[in-house]
Protein backbone atom coordinates (compact mmCIF):
# COMPACT_ATOMS: atom_id res chain seq x y z
CA UNK A 1 0.00 0.00 0.00
CA UNK A 2 2.89 2.64 0.81
CA UNK A 3 5.00 1.19 -2.67
CA UNK A 4 1.73 2.17 -4.60
CA UNK A 5 0.91 5.65 -2.62
CA UNK A 6 4.78 6.10 -3.28
CA UNK A 7 4.08 5.62 -6.97
CA UNK A 8 1.03 7.96 -7.39
CA UNK A 9 2.66 10.76 -5.58
CA UNK A 10 5.99 10.08 -7.71
CA UNK A 11 3.56 10.18 -11.06
CA UNK A 12 1.52 13.00 -9.85
CA UNK A 13 5.10 14.89 -9.28
CA UNK A 14 6.29 13.82 -12.82
CA UNK A 15 3.14 15.07 -14.08
CA UNK A 16 3.39 18.55 -12.61
CA UNK A 17 6.76 19.01 -13.47
CA UNK A 18 6.20 17.81 -17.26
CA UNK A 19 3.35 20.25 -17.13
CA UNK A 20 6.19 23.30 -16.18
CA UNK A 21 8.77 22.07 -19.04
CA UNK A 22 5.98 22.13 -21.60
CA UNK A 23 4.56 25.73 -20.19
CA UNK A 24 8.42 27.17 -20.34
CA UNK A 25 9.03 25.81 -23.34
CA UNK A 26 5.99 27.40 -25.04
CA UNK A 27 6.91 30.59 -23.29
CA UNK A 28 10.31 30.33 -24.72
CA UNK A 29 8.93 29.52 -28.35
CA UNK A 30 5.87 31.85 -28.42
CA UNK A 31 6.45 34.70 -26.40
CA UNK A 32 10.06 35.33 -26.36
CA UNK A 33 10.35 35.47 -29.70
CA UNK A 34 7.59 38.66 -29.61
CA UNK A 35 9.16 40.43 -27.34
CA UNK A 36 12.93 40.27 -29.29
CA UNK A 37 11.05 41.32 -32.05
CA UNK A 38 9.23 44.53 -30.07
CA UNK A 39 12.73 44.96 -28.56
CA UNK A 40 14.34 44.86 -31.93
CA UNK A 41 11.88 47.39 -33.43
CA UNK A 42 12.26 49.56 -30.12
CA UNK A 43 16.05 49.79 -30.93
CA UNK A 44 15.90 50.57 -34.54
CA UNK A 45 12.76 52.98 -34.13
CA UNK A 46 14.97 54.38 -31.43
CA UNK A 47 17.80 55.10 -33.95
CA UNK A 48 15.15 56.16 -36.59
CA UNK A 49 14.51 59.00 -34.73
CA UNK A 50 18.06 59.90 -34.00
CA UNK A 51 19.08 59.91 -37.52
CA UNK A 52 15.95 61.93 -38.31
CA UNK A 53 17.10 64.76 -36.08
CA UNK A 54 20.79 64.07 -37.62
CA UNK A 55 19.32 64.45 -40.95
CA UNK A 56 16.46 66.89 -41.23
CA UNK A 57 17.09 69.02 -37.80
CA UNK A 58 20.83 69.72 -38.16
CA UNK A 59 23.17 71.18 -40.73
CA UNK A 60 26.12 68.77 -40.24
CA UNK A 61 29.50 69.84 -39.40
CA UNK A 62 31.04 72.08 -40.99
CA UNK A 63 27.47 73.95 -41.14
CA UNK A 64 28.24 74.58 -44.92
CA UNK A 65 29.69 71.03 -45.61
CA UNK A 66 30.69 70.26 -49.03
CA UNK A 67 31.94 66.83 -50.53
CA UNK A 68 35.34 67.63 -49.67
CA UNK A 69 35.26 69.12 -46.07
CA UNK A 70 32.07 66.63 -44.15
CA UNK A 71 32.47 65.85 -40.79
CA UNK A 72 29.24 64.83 -39.78
CA UNK A 73 26.21 64.69 -42.46
CA UNK A 74 23.21 66.62 -41.76
CA UNK A 75 20.86 68.05 -43.98
CA UNK A 76 19.31 71.36 -42.54
CA UNK A 77 20.17 74.77 -43.83
CA UNK A 78 20.87 75.45 -39.95
CA UNK A 79 17.10 76.18 -39.34
CA UNK A 80 14.96 73.20 -38.37
CA UNK A 81 12.60 72.05 -40.79
CA UNK A 82 14.27 73.28 -43.77
CA UNK A 83 16.76 71.38 -46.10
CA UNK A 84 19.32 72.25 -48.10
CA UNK A 85 19.05 70.84 -51.57
CA UNK A 86 22.63 71.50 -52.23
CA UNK A 87 23.84 69.33 -49.32
CA UNK A 88 21.17 66.55 -51.10
CA UNK A 89 23.35 66.75 -54.59
CA UNK A 90 26.29 66.66 -52.75
CA UNK A 91 25.64 63.83 -50.25
CA UNK A 92 24.94 61.69 -54.09
CA UNK A 93 28.17 62.92 -55.28
CA UNK A 94 29.67 61.19 -52.12
CA UNK A 95 28.02 58.37 -52.48
CA UNK A 96 25.62 55.72 -50.03
CA UNK A 97 29.26 54.29 -47.91
CA UNK A 98 30.86 57.80 -47.55
CA UNK A 99 28.02 59.36 -46.21
CA UNK A 100 26.99 56.83 -44.03
CA UNK A 101 30.57 56.79 -42.32
CA UNK A 102 29.84 60.23 -41.81
CA UNK A 103 26.66 59.62 -39.65
CA UNK A 104 27.87 57.94 -36.46
CA UNK A 105 25.57 55.22 -36.59
CA UNK A 106 25.89 51.60 -38.31
CA UNK A 107 22.19 51.52 -39.00
CA UNK A 108 21.50 51.12 -42.90
CA UNK A 109 18.73 53.63 -44.19
CA UNK A 110 17.31 54.83 -47.16
CA UNK A 111 15.57 58.48 -48.13
CA UNK A 112 13.13 60.19 -50.13
CA UNK A 113 11.81 63.31 -50.94
CA UNK A 114 8.85 64.34 -53.56
CA UNK A 115 8.09 68.03 -53.69
CA UNK A 116 4.43 68.60 -52.51
CA UNK A 117 4.05 72.36 -54.32
CA UNK A 118 5.91 74.88 -55.86
CA UNK A 119 5.63 78.41 -56.07
CA UNK A 120 5.36 80.74 -59.09
CA UNK A 121 8.08 82.12 -60.61
CA UNK A 122 10.34 82.80 -64.40
CA UNK A 123 12.98 79.73 -63.78
CA UNK A 124 14.78 77.71 -67.02
CA UNK A 125 15.38 74.30 -66.22
CA UNK A 126 18.35 72.78 -67.31
CA UNK A 127 18.10 70.79 -70.07
CA UNK A 128 17.71 67.17 -69.51
CA UNK A 129 17.05 63.69 -71.93
CA UNK A 130 15.10 60.86 -70.31
CA UNK A 131 13.13 63.52 -68.34
CA UNK A 132 10.19 65.67 -67.56
CA UNK A 133 10.94 69.61 -67.08
CA UNK A 134 8.12 72.21 -65.93
CA UNK A 135 8.85 75.56 -67.14
CA UNK A 136 7.21 78.74 -65.50
CA UNK A 137 7.16 81.60 -67.61
CA UNK A 138 5.01 84.22 -66.59
CA UNK A 139 1.34 82.91 -66.17
CA UNK A 140 1.92 80.11 -68.37
CA UNK A 141 3.62 76.24 -66.93
CA UNK A 142 4.98 74.23 -69.79
CA UNK A 143 5.73 70.82 -69.38
CA UNK A 144 7.91 68.59 -71.55
CA UNK A 145 8.60 64.85 -71.69
CA UNK A 146 11.41 62.99 -73.56
CA UNK A 147 13.43 59.89 -73.39
CA UNK A 148 16.40 58.78 -74.92
CA UNK A 149 16.43 55.53 -73.58
CA UNK A 150 13.33 53.93 -74.53
CA UNK A 151 9.33 53.96 -73.71
CA UNK A 152 8.15 55.50 -70.95
CA UNK A 153 4.53 56.78 -69.58
CA UNK A 154 3.92 59.79 -67.12
CA UNK A 155 1.65 60.13 -64.62
CA UNK A 156 1.22 63.82 -63.05
CA UNK A 157 -1.31 65.31 -61.39
CA UNK A 158 -1.37 68.97 -60.44
CA UNK A 159 -3.63 70.93 -58.53
CA UNK A 160 -4.32 74.33 -59.17
CA UNK A 161 -6.36 75.97 -56.00
CA UNK A 162 -8.86 78.45 -56.02
CA UNK A 163 -8.61 78.33 -59.81
CA UNK A 164 -12.04 77.22 -62.38
CA UNK A 165 -11.31 75.21 -65.26
CA UNK A 166 -12.84 78.19 -67.03
CA UNK A 167 -10.01 80.28 -66.63
CA UNK A 168 -7.44 77.70 -67.92
CA UNK A 169 -6.30 77.27 -71.23
CA UNK A 170 -4.85 73.85 -72.12
CA UNK A 171 -2.52 73.96 -75.81
CA UNK A 172 -1.06 69.95 -76.42
CA UNK A 173 1.22 68.54 -78.65
CA UNK A 174 0.95 65.22 -77.48
CA UNK A 175 0.65 61.49 -79.26
CA UNK A 176 -0.02 58.50 -79.70
CA UNK A 177 -3.94 59.05 -79.02
CA UNK A 178 -3.66 57.33 -76.11
CA UNK A 179 -1.93 60.03 -74.00
CA UNK A 180 -4.69 62.06 -71.83
CA UNK A 181 -4.45 65.45 -70.75
CA UNK A 182 -8.05 65.58 -68.25
CA UNK A 183 -9.04 68.78 -66.10
CA UNK A 184 -11.84 68.80 -64.03
CA UNK A 185 -13.20 70.52 -60.93
CA UNK A 186 -12.31 69.49 -57.41
CA UNK A 187 -14.26 72.00 -55.06
CA UNK A 188 -13.68 75.65 -56.13
CA UNK A 189 -10.18 74.46 -57.58
CA UNK A 190 -8.80 72.79 -60.20
CA UNK A 191 -6.92 68.85 -60.88
CA UNK A 192 -5.12 68.25 -64.05
CA UNK A 193 -4.31 65.15 -64.96
CA UNK A 194 -1.54 64.18 -67.94
CA UNK A 195 -1.09 60.65 -68.92
CA UNK A 196 1.57 61.13 -71.31
CA UNK A 197 3.81 57.89 -73.58
CA UNK A 198 6.86 58.98 -75.16
CA UNK A 199 9.89 57.39 -76.84
CA UNK A 200 13.15 58.52 -78.59
CA UNK A 201 10.96 59.42 -81.56
CA UNK A 202 8.26 61.08 -79.94
CA UNK A 203 8.32 64.24 -77.29
CA UNK A 204 4.99 65.37 -75.44
CA UNK A 205 4.16 69.39 -74.70
CA UNK A 206 1.61 70.71 -72.84
CA UNK A 207 1.22 74.28 -72.32
CA UNK A 208 -1.09 75.57 -69.26
CA UNK A 209 -1.68 79.38 -69.55
CA UNK A 210 -4.18 80.35 -66.90
CA UNK A 211 -6.42 83.64 -66.51
CA UNK A 212 -4.55 84.52 -63.47
CA UNK A 213 -1.40 83.28 -61.03
CA UNK A 214 -2.01 80.66 -58.03
CA UNK A 215 0.13 81.34 -54.97
CA UNK A 216 1.01 77.38 -55.33
CA UNK A 217 0.72 74.74 -57.97
CA UNK A 218 0.34 71.36 -56.28
CA UNK A 219 2.14 68.23 -57.06
CA UNK A 220 -1.08 65.27 -56.18
CA UNK A 221 1.03 63.03 -58.09
CA UNK A 222 4.20 62.09 -60.20
CA UNK A 223 5.13 58.71 -61.15
CA UNK A 224 6.58 57.14 -64.60
CA UNK A 225 6.18 53.46 -66.10
CA UNK A 226 8.49 52.10 -68.61
CA UNK A 227 9.00 48.48 -69.22
CA UNK A 228 13.08 48.55 -69.02
CA UNK A 229 12.97 49.69 -65.39
CA UNK A 230 14.77 52.68 -65.97
CA UNK A 231 14.18 55.85 -63.09
CA UNK A 232 13.69 58.85 -64.96
CA UNK A 233 13.83 62.30 -63.06
CA UNK A 234 11.10 64.95 -63.29
CA UNK A 235 12.46 68.29 -62.96
CA UNK A 236 10.99 72.07 -61.54
CA UNK A 237 14.49 74.15 -62.74
CA UNK A 238 17.27 72.07 -61.30
CA UNK A 239 15.69 70.50 -58.73
CA UNK A 240 14.80 66.95 -59.10
CA UNK A 241 10.89 66.34 -58.01
CA UNK A 242 11.21 63.00 -56.93
CA UNK A 243 14.71 61.80 -55.32
CA UNK A 244 15.91 59.47 -53.33
CA UNK A 245 19.00 58.32 -51.52
CA UNK A 246 20.67 55.55 -49.73
CA UNK A 247 20.58 52.02 -49.67
CA UNK A 248 17.67 49.69 -50.26
CA UNK A 249 20.14 46.51 -48.51
CA UNK A 250 18.28 43.87 -48.00
CA UNK A 251 15.33 43.80 -45.89
CA UNK A 252 13.18 40.68 -45.36
CA UNK A 253 10.82 39.40 -42.68
CA UNK A 254 13.86 38.49 -40.01
CA UNK A 255 14.98 42.47 -40.38
CA UNK A 256 12.95 45.26 -37.80
CA UNK A 257 13.18 48.55 -39.87
CA UNK A 258 11.15 51.82 -38.84
CA UNK A 259 9.54 54.38 -41.06
CA UNK A 260 9.48 58.35 -40.39
CA UNK A 261 7.81 60.74 -42.46
CA UNK A 262 8.15 64.66 -42.35
CA UNK A 263 7.11 67.41 -44.40
CA UNK A 264 10.01 70.21 -44.27
CA UNK A 265 11.22 72.64 -46.70
CA UNK A 266 13.47 72.12 -49.49
CA UNK A 267 15.67 75.32 -50.26
CA UNK A 268 16.94 76.21 -53.16
CA UNK A 269 18.64 78.98 -54.98
CA UNK A 270 16.95 81.02 -52.14
CA UNK A 271 13.46 79.86 -53.44
CA UNK A 272 11.41 77.39 -50.93
CA UNK A 273 9.35 74.20 -52.00
CA UNK A 274 7.30 72.18 -49.43
CA UNK A 275 8.33 68.68 -49.44
CA UNK A 276 7.33 64.85 -47.97
CA UNK A 277 10.60 63.68 -46.51
CA UNK A 278 10.43 59.43 -45.93
CA UNK A 279 13.36 57.97 -43.83
CA UNK A 280 13.56 54.51 -44.04
CA UNK A 281 16.17 52.37 -40.98
CA UNK A 282 17.31 49.10 -39.98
Amino acid sequence: MAKAQTMAEYMIIAFFFLVVVLTLCWILFTKAPTEIAKAQEQATCGAAEGLATAFFDLPGEPVNWNTSNIELFGLATGNISKINASKWSAAKDLGYINVRNKTGSDASFWMRYSIYAFGWGSDSPNPANCSTVLLRQGSTLSITANSTAGPLSLYLDLLFPLILPNQITIYKDIEPAEDRVINRTIGNSTLISLELHVNTDDQDAVNISLAQIPDLVYIKKASYANPLGIKYPIYLRDLVILDEFGSFGYISIGKRYCSIDRRVLMVADGESFPCDLKLLVW
